[in-house]
């Protein structure tokens, strides 16, 4: 039987893509070094002057200052900038919006004397370039060596969680919505043996984060396990065994599971250590870790510097003056980036990102603790269009006629995010033409295009391929009328972009609730025997709804429960029994393979959950079609 109802979730995730564009990443240094205070130790990126132009704040260890510095949109900073006094050996710093004023703040750690404890220093900004001085100061443990921001506990207002170095705890601080704090039930939280860097995120997908904490004198890194109120536990198999002296810890996923992994700098062996989660808190060292590092790895930072959409690492190696650049595999694995390692300062501590020249790619700014300045990193990443699958968002396969795809491509193809009401082939001025393997020229139907978003990245147009093109090699030009408007001009006066694709009669691939291609399923389940259905996925227990997390499955031991799974690239199947779908290792036939009714170029996939599925938690699901396998979601079966 065929079960058609189909959620409208895609008019809330449809449009909202961050798809793969292939490109290298090449740094080269801004007119620099800019100067700075004595021993620069930690640097941090924000729009600190209310001009929506990146600036950075560093903070001096020997001096007891930080250095303000605005920038100026084309890789540098206006100089001196603005230095001030926030007490003895500041060691660690971030950045943001406490009191909720639209202004970037600071939160700054101050080691202050030998043997004593720690402190911790907010300073809220007047959106000017200034700071509320002395600022809020509270007592952390001794010797406060990182500090991260989150909220922590789903409240809405920003938290704090520091790793002190000479206590060996992590002290956590609740935020609330004038900017104060107050400490969190149970802090501090032991951790190991002196922890040096902390980073958080959901390792368990119950909704509340977790922190990850580098212990560098026992080689190990502590994982606390996030509850309501701010309170942690450790995770059953913490600590994790990494690398010798860990320096720092990032989180991210690296190798596309949909679960969060861990990496850290070890700064006795030189290398990188990636643990690769599961999904419950546990973690397993990747096949390709340790990846080789330089000489002393001491600062970390997580992004996609080749525009691929998949974890990278910039890492600042302090015993060689260098950055080395790791571009993520997408499967866990590391390769050097072009160019790498690039020159910097004396004595590099402190690494952070941020698109310093307005070109839509992240930079990098290194604190040079020595040399009293910081480097600049200018990335020269250029692209060249992509079209994806507008579910899967992979670049390594092809995207099949009469499906959606999302293309991506250098930053100028519109001004303002636009969603039309009705496909059309002009869209804010621009028009984009395919052409298939016979030569044939067709306008794509447009139903949406944005410019870079929040995160670095290219352009974005959303599109509907016709099902009439045909299959094989094609190629597609973006066209823009100069200056951009409502309607296209003809001919296009505006800059063209060329791209290519492959066509093939099926792509199967399957769209996540939130929009990556990865992740929980966006699914919809029907229990025929109760009657009772429902989405596979949900918003977390407290805070923002999104990202979203997986919905229990319940009673699959019944017998009764279809599965509806949606994609794109599987309508045109050639026989229904070609589509089977994969959960839990299992190969199932399908019930239903073709259009979504109601939603042009989407598909929709129908297939019925075993009994011996019941119980099974955490699962993969993918979708083949005449061999050809889709990207892997999951689910969760209660």
């Amino acid at each position: 039987m065929a079960i058609d109802r189909i959620p409208r979730i895609f008019q809330a995730i449809g449009i909202w893509l961050v798809l793969s564009c292939p490109a290298n990443a090449q740094f080269t240094p801004a007119p620099n070094p800019f100067p700075v205070g004595t021993s620069p130790v930690s640097v941090v990126v924000g729009n600190f002057s209310g001009n929506s132009l990146p600036g950075i704040a560093v903070a001096n260890r020997a001096d007891g200052t930080v250095t303000v510095l605005p920038g100026n949109g084309t890789g540098g900073f206006t100089l001196p900038g603005l230095t001030f006094a926030v007490g003895a050996y500041p060691t660690a710093m971030a950045a943001a919006d406490f009191n909720k004023d639209g202004n970037q703040d600071l939160v700054v750690t101050t080691a202050g004397s030998a043997g004593l404890n720690g402190s911790v220093t907010i300073l809220l900004s007047d959106g000017h370039g200034g700071f509320t001085h002395p600022g809020i100061t509270l007592p952390v443990g001794k010797y406060p060596d990182c500090v991260v921001v989150k909220d922590l506990d789903g409240d809405g207002y920003l938290d704090l969680a520091i790793a002190n170095r000479d206590s060996n705890d992590v002290t956590v601080l609740m935020g609330n919505s004038t900017g104060g704090f107050t400490v969190a039930p149970g802090s501090p939280f032991p951790v190991g043996n002196s922890p040096s860097s902390v980073a958080a995120g959901d390792f368990n997908g119950d909704g509340y984060l977790d922190l990850a904490v580098a212990n560098e004198l026992d080689n190990t890194v502590t994982v606390l396990l996030g509850a309501p109120a701010g309170s942690f536990k450790p995770a059953p198999a913490s600590p994790f065994a990494v690398g010798y002296n860990p320096y720092s810890v990032v989180v991210a996923d690296f190798n596309g599971d949909g679960y969060l992994d861990f990496a850290t700098a070890n700064l006795s062996s030189g290398n990188v250590t990636l643990l690769l989660g599961n999904g419950t808190g546990g973690f397993t060292p990747a096949a390709a870790s340790p990846s080789i590092q330089g000489t002393k790895p001491v600062s970390m930072v997580v992004g996609d510097f080749n525009g691929d959409y998949i974890p990278d690492l910039a890492i600042v190696d302090s015993g060689s003056n260098n950055l080395t650049l790791l571009l993520g595999t997408g499967n866990g694995g590391f390769k050097t980036g072009p160019g790498s390692p690039y020159p910097v300062g004396a004595n590099p501590m402190s690494v952070a990102m941020g698109d310093f020249n307005a070109d839509g790619v992240p930079d990098l700014v290194i604190a040079n603790s020595n040399a009293d300045s910081v480097t600049v990193l200018l990335n020269t990443l250029a692209t060249t269009p992509v079209m994806v699958s507008a579910a899967s968002y992979s670049t390594a396969g092809p995207v099949a006629p009469g499906s959606l795809v999302s293309i991506f491509g250098a930053d100028a193809a519109a001004t303002a995010m636009t969603t039309a009401a009705a496909l059309t082939p002009c869209l804010q001025g621009i028009k984009v033409i395919l052409t298939d393997f016979s030569g044939v020229k067709t306008p794509l139907q447009l139903f949406y295009v944005a410019p870079t978003q929040s995160y670095p990245g290219p352009a974005q147009i959303n599109a509907l391929i016709p099902a009439t093109v045909a299959t094989g090699t094609a190629s597609f030009t973006i066209s823009l009328s100069a200056p951009a408007s409502q309607y296209c001009a003809d001919p296009q006066t505006g800059v063209a972009q060329k791209g290519s694709v492959t066509l093939a009669a099926v792509a199967p691939s399957l769209f996540s609730a939130n929009g990556t291609g990865k992740g929980v399923a966006a699914g919809y389940v029907t229990d025929l025997l109760s009657n009772n259905s429902g989405y596979v996925f949900t918003c977390q227990p407290t805070g923002p709804c999104v990202p979203y997390v997986p919905y229990p499955i319940p009673d699959v031991a019944a017998g009764g429960s279809i599965l509806q799974l949606y994609g794109t690239g599987i309508q045109n199947r050639a026989k229904l029994s070609d589509v089977t779908v994969t959960i839990g290792g299992q190969t199932l036939p399908v019930l239903y393979a073709g259009p979504a009714p109601g939603n042009l170029g989407e598909d929709q996939v129908n297939v019925a959950l075993p009994a011996n599925l019941a119980h099974s938690g955490t699962v993969y699901v993918t979708v083949s079609v005449a061999g050809t396998t889709s990207n892997q979601v999951t689910l969760y079966i209660q």
